[in-house]
């Protein structure tokens, strides 16, 4: 049982570790409030998300160089998160709620090039529904796709 307390201290750590050398992009919500929320755009990045932590912070920023569909799931996650996918003019798409360390995708009706996960119930206080307009500002950023 020991081992199993200090691996668990550890993933977290290692979570921890790797969610604060992201780079920041600023989001501007509906409500008028903005965040620095850490940006996952590398596949390294998306794949780990938010999972692993306790703590989910403000939230995360996930993009792509391009509108695609898109999915999440919740696998390794656990806390309860709601996600925007948004479209390259910022207009919320779609928004759902997910279940920490569920199988379920959660996938985008059309084409996006982000989702914003945050805490579950966090949407209502920002503003964010489905048509709902966001700002992203990724120019402090190091360009994420120029690799």
């Amino acid at each position: 049982m020991k081992l199993y307390a200090v691996l668990f201290v550890a993933l977290g750590l290692a979570s921890n570790a790797a969610l604060a050398q992201l780079p920041e992009c600023r989001v501007g919500f509906p409500a008028g409030q903005a965040r620095d929320l850490p940006l996952a755009a590398t596949p390294e990045a998306r794949m780990r998300g938010l999972s692993g932590r306790d703590d989910v912070g403000g939230g995360m920023l996930f993009a792509w160089p391009r509108e695609g569909l898109r999915e999440l799931w919740m696998k390794g996650t656990r806390v309860a998160l709601s996600a925007a996918f948004i479209d390259s003019a910022g207009t919320v798409r779609k928004v759902v709620d997910m279940r920490p360390f569920s199988l379920q995708r959660h996938g985008s009706d059309e084409p996006v090039r982000y989702i914003i996960e945050v805490a579950q119930g966090e949407f209502a206080a920002l503003g964010v529904v489905v048509d709902s307009r966001v700002s992203i500002d990724c120019e402090r950023a190091v360009d994420p796709f120029d690799r």
